[in-house]
């Protein structure tokens, strides 16, 4: 059973499988250890007693999207019962998770609708704001969001734990960095990319496994999310092993080394790789055997990513 409160300074637990985890709580409507104390130590960040980097809980949850977007409806469902929202935890939640226009796993009390919907109903023009969440191409006035009482939560909580002293905060992680190679194509960011904000949708590749039937559940999944300026958040989901890394502020030509790099790998790959989907928001999903990926296919891919990364397409 996972220690109830943890230290300040180093959360190392990882716990796995939290869509079953989130789901047999919604069955049993018995509150999992796992998730009580999530809850917990949520309790205690919001009441300052104690500070933890948002870290230690998304390792805790080894960031695993079901477990990444359930915490986020708890840091936000937490207003209604201290009055205070963690807005920085929000914004760094936001970021990890890939898709916004999908629903919230199943868990006890989970929201209907996707989970955009629920943080822009939920969260005041000030705090999409500063989340960078406020709906693009929709004029928002700033009245409508004034002076709104807290949004009403379904409680369904356990007494905190005892609150430890008060210490200061752990030091932020060191900035996240990226192994280069030679040999891959350039990418030189269009003028117009300097005064670019986030878009909406991400460009995702899926690697399919041979060994599972292709079960999309199994795949391994890369993510290119525009930032604006120039830069770019990757991420990598390797479903299978449960394992999750992100590479933050990547600029265009560094993208498009990592891409190369990667698909140069997988025609050498024997197993247990062989199809790839190519899911872009400006084209349609292509699907291609990992045999197919010769040189001139991959160009057409390279010509294609940096096409969209001159002009990213956003929601309208």
């Amino acid at each position: 059973m996972p220690s109830l409160v943890w230290n300040t300074h180093n959360q190392p637990r990882r716990i796995f499988g939290w869509r079953d985890i989130l789901s047999n709580w919604a069955y049993t409507q018995q509150t999992p250890s796992y998730v009580q104390s999530v809850l917990n130590n949520l309790q205690l960040v919001v009441i300052r007693a104690n500070s933890y980097p948002l870290s230690h809980f998304t390792d805790f949850l080894n960031h695993e999207q079901e477990g990444i977007a359930w915490f986020l409806y708890e840091v936000i469902t937490y207003r209604s019962i201290e009055g205070t929202i963690e807005l920085a935890y929000v914004k760094g939640l936001l970021d990890l998770i890939d898709d916004l226009d999908v629903p919230f796993p199943l868990f006890l009390n989970s929201p209907e609708g996707s989970i955009r919907h629920f943080v822009e109903d939920n969260l005041s023009h000030e705090e999409l704001e500063y989340v960078d969440m406020v709906p693009p191409l929709i004029p928002i006035p700033h009245s409508a969001y004034t002076n709104l009482p807290p949004p009403a939560f379904p409680v369904h909580r356990t007494a905190p734990a005892p609150a430890p002293p008060a210490v200061s905060p752990a030091p932020p992680a060191p900035a996240s960095t990226v192994r280069l190679s030679h040999n891959a194509p350039v990418f030189t960011p269009a003028a117009s990319a300097a005064t670019k904000t986030s878009s909406p949708y991400p460009m995702k590749i899926r690697v399919l496994r041979k060994s599972y039937n292709h079960d999309m559940n199994m795949d391994d999944v890369i993510s290119l999310q525009e930032k604006g300026k120039g830069l770019y958040d990757l991420k990598y989901y390797d479903q299978e092993s449960k394992v999750y890394t992100k590479v933050n502020n990547m600029s265009g030509t560094e993208v498009m080394k990592y891409l190369s790099n990667t698909l140069r790998l997988l025609t050498l790959d024997k197993d247990p790789f062989d199809k790839l989907q190519l899911i872009m928001p400006n084209s349609p999903s292509v699907m291609l055997n990992i045999d197919d990926l010769t040189s001139q296919t991959r160009d057409l891919i390279y010509d294609s990513v940096e096409v969209m990364m001159d002009n990213w397409p956003v929601k309208v």
